[in-house]
Protein backbone atom coordinates (compact mmCIF):
# COMPACT_ATOMS: atom_id res chain seq x y z
CA UNK A 1 0.00 0.00 0.00
CA UNK A 2 2.80 2.06 0.84
CA UNK A 3 4.13 1.68 -2.83
CA UNK A 4 0.84 3.19 -4.67
CA UNK A 5 0.67 5.96 -2.81
CA UNK A 6 3.97 6.96 -3.52
CA UNK A 7 2.89 6.36 -7.31
CA UNK A 8 -0.12 8.81 -6.91
CA UNK A 9 2.78 11.32 -5.39
CA UNK A 10 -0.05 13.15 -2.74
CA UNK A 11 3.13 15.72 -2.24
CA UNK A 12 1.92 16.87 -5.56
CA UNK A 13 -1.66 17.47 -5.12
CA UNK A 14 -0.60 20.78 -3.12
CA UNK A 15 -0.50 22.87 -6.10
CA UNK A 16 -4.39 21.97 -6.65
CA UNK A 17 -5.41 23.97 -3.22
CA UNK A 18 -4.71 27.08 -5.47
CA UNK A 19 -8.49 25.89 -6.34
CA UNK A 20 -9.82 27.51 -3.75
CA UNK A 21 -8.01 31.17 -3.88
CA UNK A 22 -10.77 32.44 -5.85
CA UNK A 23 -13.11 31.38 -2.99
CA UNK A 24 -11.10 32.96 -0.43
CA UNK A 25 -10.22 35.85 -2.13
CA UNK A 26 -14.00 36.52 -3.15
CA UNK A 27 -15.36 36.42 0.16
CA UNK A 28 -17.08 33.05 -0.43
CA UNK A 29 -14.94 30.37 1.25
CA UNK A 30 -18.02 29.58 3.66
CA UNK A 31 -20.66 29.49 0.73
CA UNK A 32 -21.13 25.89 1.21
CA UNK A 33 -22.18 25.27 -2.74
CA UNK A 34 -19.31 27.35 -4.05
CA UNK A 35 -17.19 24.86 -1.38
CA UNK A 36 -18.49 21.75 -2.66
CA UNK A 37 -18.04 22.61 -6.28
CA UNK A 38 -14.44 23.47 -5.62
CA UNK A 39 -13.99 20.58 -3.47
CA UNK A 40 -15.10 18.78 -6.29
CA UNK A 41 -12.39 19.78 -8.62
CA UNK A 42 -9.70 19.41 -5.95
CA UNK A 43 -10.19 16.27 -5.76
CA UNK A 44 -10.61 15.38 -9.73
CA UNK A 45 -7.51 17.50 -10.87
CA UNK A 46 -5.51 15.01 -7.84
CA UNK A 47 -7.07 11.94 -9.31
CA UNK A 48 -6.47 13.10 -12.68
CA UNK A 49 -3.01 14.40 -12.48
CA UNK A 50 -2.11 11.35 -10.44
CA UNK A 51 -2.93 9.39 -13.34
CA UNK A 52 -0.69 10.69 -15.37
CA UNK A 53 1.89 10.05 -13.05
CA UNK A 54 1.50 6.54 -13.19
CA UNK A 55 0.77 6.42 -17.27
CA UNK A 56 4.30 8.00 -17.38
CA UNK A 57 6.19 5.57 -14.71
CA UNK A 58 4.87 2.72 -16.54
CA UNK A 59 5.70 4.49 -19.93
CA UNK A 60 9.41 5.40 -18.52
CA UNK A 61 9.96 1.81 -16.80
CA UNK A 62 12.55 0.40 -19.13
CA UNK A 63 14.38 3.79 -19.51
CA UNK A 64 14.72 3.67 -15.66
CA UNK A 65 15.67 0.47 -15.60
CA UNK A 66 18.39 1.20 -18.10
CA UNK A 67 19.52 4.51 -16.76
CA UNK A 68 19.64 3.43 -13.07
CA UNK A 69 19.53 -0.02 -12.88
CA UNK A 70 16.48 -0.07 -10.87
CA UNK A 71 13.20 0.70 -11.30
Amino acid sequence: MKYIIQLLRPQQWLKNLFIFMPLFFGGELFNINNLLVSLATFISFCLVASGIYCINDVKDVVSDILTYGYV
